[in-house]
């Protein structure tokens, strides 16, 4: 009796196994359902169509539910279509027995779609401002998306997406081409995440890990990260700097980049920021047109970068740049210390400058002053740019022996001098002889004082000239 009892339950056990594999990887065909999904998916819009073939009760052992499974589906709506490559319905056991409809949760998983075909589509249901402005922006795209719609609430589901573009263009700040975008996406709570973006844009490659965006009612706010490499016709698209006449289009400098920007509902940005950090290694600038082989021997009008970093901050107001690198005038040189460090708000400019001049032979003729190679020998420069003025407020040239100090020297945008506050230069020259030389302006009225009248008139004449003489 047992074992007959035994035998009979082993034999049921197993053909429970056996079903529950068969409801969960097959699932049982009916057409009870298709008017039921039908229903559902037009409840809201009676313009929708929906093309459905066979429809499949199928068991999900995780959730502990029963949900109805379809493929190959169409949506339409007017003359716009969405094809979607599988729709799970998850509905109540009740509703497997009575009439009722029970929906616990709808997951929608598209086939590859047109990006505009999508926007067409949503518009086409519903008049919506967002769409209407990227599909005005997109010129081309796929997309592959997921849907899962949960009636928890049923007065309010929650709507979850997720998915991927590809092959994506857009024409975008200032009619400029962002083109080979391929990124994944999710979106929940009126919040998007933006994963493993990469575009091409003014043929630089940029990539991204991760950007957030969360959308307000009449903004948007994204933040993220950047990678990319960026070439000096870049900088200049992007900030206005004109360096493209200092450094080659064909170097490019890798960077690391965080950003955030505040956009309008109609995508107009209103706010933004941006911090990068650019790695530069051997990089050469050209600045022929400061004229510094009179100061300076062996000068090739180029300097030469090693072993630096560049961190420019970018904001809607203001800038910010900010050089740590080692420098070359003369690639027969070693490398020394410079510190560069620029800032601009509104049309106010700073530049602070540091830099070692070890390896330089310096020459100062109005002085009668020379600067060996291989002396330590220091620059520290603070000046200003406003309007059509350029104002050195400090200026010191020093070593443990010799020091010379400029104060409040303005000058045109031509660097000829406008005007001039204080000088003073304590040094030996070049026949080793100690001078000490201290001229100050004040009312207009020159005061000298010098153990060397020769040199110091020299020097006066220079500062008296307003706009006669260059620097």
């Amino acid at each position: 009796m047992f074992k007959n009892f035994l035998k009979i339950f082993s034999l049921l056990f197993i053909i429970v196994i056996l079903l529950i594999s068969y409801l969960s990887i097959f699932g049982i065909k009916t057409s009870k359902f298709n008017d039921l999904i039908k229903s559902e998916i037009i409840k809201k819009d009676k313009r929708l169509r929906v093309d459905i073939n066979e429809v499949f009760i199928k068991l999900n052992i995780k959730q502990g539910s029963f949900y109805l499974n379809s493929k190959d589906i169409n949506l339409l709506i007017r003359d716009e279509q969405q094809k979607v490559a599988n729709v799970d319905i998850y509905v109540h056991l009740s509703s497997i027995i009575t009439k009722g409809s029970k929906i616990k949760k709808i997951v929608l998983n598209s086939k590859e779609n047109e990006i505009l075909s999508l926007l067409k589509f949503i518009r086409a249901y519903k008049i919506n401002i967002p769409a209407l402005y990227l599909e005005n922006y997109i010129t081309k795209g796929s997309i592959i998306y997921n849907v899962v719609v949960d009636f928890v609430n049923k007065s309010e589901p929650i709507i979850k997406l997720s998915g991927k573009i590809f092959n994506a263009e857009l024409n975008i700040l200032n009619k400029k081409i962002i083109n080979n975008i391929d990124l994944k996406f999710s979106y929940n709570d009126f919040k998007l995440k933006i994963i493993n973006l990469n575009l091409k844009y003014n043929n630089s490659n940029f990539y991204s890990e991760n950007i957030s965006v969360e959308i307000k009612k009449n903004s948007m706010n994204v933040k993220g990260d950047l990678k990319n490499k960026i070439n000096s016709k870049l900088i200049k698209n992007l900030t206005g700097l004109k360096i493209n006449r200092y450094l080659d289009e064909k170097i490019f400098l890798s960077t690391k980049s965080l950003f955030e920007i505040n956009l309008s509902k109609k995508f107009k940005i209103k706010d933004y920021k941006l911090e990068s950090k650019i790695n530069i290694n051997d990089i050469i600038i050209n600045i022929d047109n400061l004229e510094l082989e009179d100061y300076i021997s062996e000068f090739e009008n180029k300097i030469y970068f090693k072993d630096g970093e560049l961190v420019l901050f970018f904001s809607k107001n203001k800038i910010n740049a900010n050089l740590n690198s080692k420098y070359l005038l003369n690639e027969n040189n070693k490398p020394k210390k410079i510190f560069l460090n620029y800032s601009k708000e509104k049309k106010f400019e700073k530049y602070e400058l540091k830099l070692d001049l070890f390896e330089n032979e310096l020459k100062l003729d109005k002085v009668n002053f020379v600067k060996k190679k291989n002396e330590d020998f220091f620059l520290n420069l603070i000046a200003y740019k406003n309007k059509n003025f350029y104002e050195i407020k400090n200026l010191t040239l020093f070593n443990d022996k010799n020091k010379f100090f400029l104060k409040n020297l303005k000058l045109l945008k031509n660097f000829k001098i406008n005007n001039f506050s204080s000088f003073e230069g304590n040094y030996y020259n070049k026949e080793g002889y100690f001078n000490d030389i201290s001229i100050k302006k004040n009312n207009n009225k020159i005061t000298l004082n010098s153990n060397s009248f020769d040199i110091s008139s020299n020097i006066e004449k220079s500062l008296k000239g307003k706009s006669k003489h260059k620097v």
